[in-house]
């Protein structure tokens, strides 16, 4: 496990210069908390052309928080929510009370090179990282699927991305199931349910984690599920970046609430 900032001792002593011990850690780790608004920008920050955002099917946009956070964000079916909205928690971009509706985000768009143990992890080649994603979810059943995880960095953004990702590790809220699922190589996605739940209104973290050889394993809450009979290993020499998708049902009140993203090295 990764240390936080807050547990770092070393004999400072009032200077504010780095030793041997902050090195070691600093970088390591960042945590974002989605407190203040970000700017929205349109496909052109990609090199598309410049447009008012509609929501559009597949739609990019770009979202760049105060605190260095960096989202490539694309929209499931015909959304008319364009941007996030701030919330007491964090953020929520929720969508109409449609079925197929939603939107996903990458840290790590797949034109751009990205930046190596921030926004992308190479297998084979990276040291042993993860993703902690804590959000929020209103009514559950109002979730087709919820997935956070890491997948391909070189793959485009879908309408449909658990049926399309071709490689990803991730756990999903499925109607409140909570589940483990995978994809590699084009394969069919392998789900395996937890036995763990997620309720109306409750605040969990879902965590993936990736060994430098690319084996996942996960956690809920800090604890590992309680049922996992899923093995996974990314391919070497692959490339991921963490993602989030959240597709909605037809009921109302998904209510989806980002609170905290802490991605880094293990």
């Amino acid at each position: 496990m990764a240390r936080s900032y807050s547990s770092i001792k070393n004999p400072m002593y009032g200077s504010n210069k780095f030793d041997a011990l902050l090195d070691a850690d600093y970088g390591k780790i960042r945590t974002y908390l989605f407190d203040e608004a970000p700017i929205v920008s349109d496909a052109q920050r990609l090199g598309g052309a410049a447009k008012l955002l509609d929501g559009s099917t597949e739609e990019q946009v770009s979202l760049q928080f105060p605190d260095g956070l960096n989202l490539n964000c694309a929209y499931m079916g015909a959304c008319t929510v364009d941007g996030p909205v701030g919330t007491s928690l964090g953020m929520s971009w929720e969508q109409a009370d449609t079925n197929n509706l939603g939107y996903q985000f990458v840290m790590c768009h797949k034109d751009w090179k990205g930046i190596e143990g921030v926004n992308k992890f190479t297998i084979g080649t990276s040291p042993a990282f993860y993703g902690k994603q804590t959000f929020k979810i209103g009514t559950v059943g109002s979730l087709d699927y919820c997935m956070f995880g890491f997948r391909l960095k070189s793959q485009t953004h879908v309408a449909d991305p658990k049926a399309t990702y071709t490689d990803y590790a991730c756990l999903d809220v499925d109607n409140g199931d909570i589940k483990v699922e995978t994809a590699l190589n084009n394969s069919t996605a392998t789900p395996t349910d937890t036995t763990d739940n997620w309720g109306n209104g409750e605040t969990h973290v879902l965590e993936v984690y990736v060994s430098a050889a690319g084996v996942a394993t996960f956690k809920i809450d800090g604890a590992d599920p309680s049922t996992n009979t899923h093995t996974f290993t990314f391919d070497d020499g692959d490339v991921v970046t963490p993602f989030f998708v959240a597709m909605k049902d037809a009921g109302a009140g998904a209510d989806v609430e980002h609170i905290e993203l802490e991605i880094g090295y293990q």
